[in-house]
């Protein structure tokens, strides 16, 4: 089994009306990837920021700051205007797992096994839990129902030794655990009181939220990475043997599945409306219909797009393995702007409607401004 280290968790966090901010990497507990911002036509260097490592960590942004992990063992704070450092957090590990924000809390999970909760004012843990294996992909921070009628608040991680794992958000003590048959690199969306899950195991487990108990599961055809998108009662998500599938999560069955070429999809996918958005190792970005799973387009990439892309109204934004940061158009996939790094992006950027930032396997955090206002299209 391949150690798949580019996936994605969700968490329980909305966008902001203005969108200064960006919580969580896929933008809530459905997993869509849709920022409420307008994407400009052009934008400039704002700032670099670098660490001691590669960064497959995809950043957030919450209350003018960027946080990001990188394989040099730390969890980064960064001013959002200035690029300086606020703090940094040295983990034993390296961390490839993305970032959320929840009330002055970010949760990440680390190669360790690790589980942290970190305040944002102090820089330092406020827990820790300890997995069976490297997490690889971020946490989840939602609400669950007690039998007094009640809620509690909780994190959802999944890990390499091949458990979910809910905890209390207050304390870091384990509710539950649910056994896959493999690794869990991807991400957690949840459908009403039901995670959705896609694993190495080929498996869509459907979880109960409250208790942890196996509702379904359905067969894939294929080890996943990414996080499914839920949308109009079906979970959308692509796998390692070359396919996208709808999965109707009433019914509990595929109703229809994509191939274009025979290259793994490993990112999550974004969906907005009926248009689907997913990259493929295979140099390319795809749009599938999401009622048919008919492709609508694709396009050449430069290097494959493991990383997951951000839908922000008639626009979407992606990075490539060839180091290619671009923004296109949802209807046709032509090219808006595009921006050159010095290494592969294999992560999804942060979009608000004032900076893009993006991690990069050269060991840098870029950001980005506009620097001008958009044309009518």
């Amino acid at each position: 089994m391949l150690a798949l280290f580019f996936c994605g968790l969700i968490a329980s966090i909305d966008a902001t009306a203005e969108q200064t901010d960006w919580p969580h990497p896929r933008g809530g507990l459905q997993g869509l990837g849709v920022a409420d911002v307008t994407l400009q036509d052009s934008y400039k260097p704002a700032w670099t920021y670098k660490t001691q490592g590669a960064v497959l960590s995809s950043p957030i942004i919450v209350d003018g700051v960027v946080y990001v992990g990188s394989e040099d063992k730390h969890l980064h704070a960064i001013d959002a205007k200035t690029g300086q450092e606020k703090w940094k957090l040295a983990t034993e590990t390296l961390i490839d797992a993305s970032p959320i924000y929840d009330d002055g809390v970010v949760y990440i999970g680390t190669d360790g096994g690790l589980l942290l909760a970190v305040d944002v004012a102090t820089g330092k843990p406020k827990w820790q839990f300890k997995t069976g294996g490297r997490i690889a992909g971020e946490a989840a921070v939602t609400m669950i129902n007690r039998e007094d009628g009640g809620k509690d608040k909780v994190v959802v991680v999944g890990s390499h030794d091949g458990l979910l794992y809910c905890l209390n958000a207050s304390d870091g003590t384990k509710r539950w655990t649910y056994e896959t048959g493999d690794y869990v690199n991807c991400g957690i969306v949840v459908n009403h009181n039901t995670i959705v899950l896609g694993g190495c195991d080929t498996m869509m487990h459907l979880i109960a939220l409250n208790t942890g108990e196996a509702i379904a599961q359905i067969e894939l055809g294929g080890e996943v990475a990414g996080t499914p998108a839920l949308s109009a009662g079906h979970a959308y998500i692509g796998h390692m043997q070359g396919e996208v599938l709808a999965v109707d999560l009433k019914e509990k069955k595929v109703t229809w599945r994509f191939r274009d070429r025979d290259f793994p999809f490993i990112g999550s996918p974004a969906l907005a409306g009926d248009t689907l958005l997913i990259g493929s190792r295979g140099r390319r970005l795809y749009a599938v219909d999401r009622k048919t799973g008919e492709k609508l387009w694709d396009i050449r990439t430069r290097g494959g797009v493991e990383g997951a892309p951000v839908i922000a109204k008639d626009r979407a934004i992606f990075g490539s393995a060839g180091g290619r940061l671009s923004i296109i158009k949802i209807k046709d996939g032509s090219t808006v702007w595009e921006h050159d790094l010095g290494g592969a992006m294999n992560v999804s950027p942060a979009v608000t409607d004032e900076l893009i930032v993006v991690g990069s396997e050269d060991n840098n955090i870029y950001a980005f401004t506009p620097s001008k206002t958009p044309k009518p299209d």
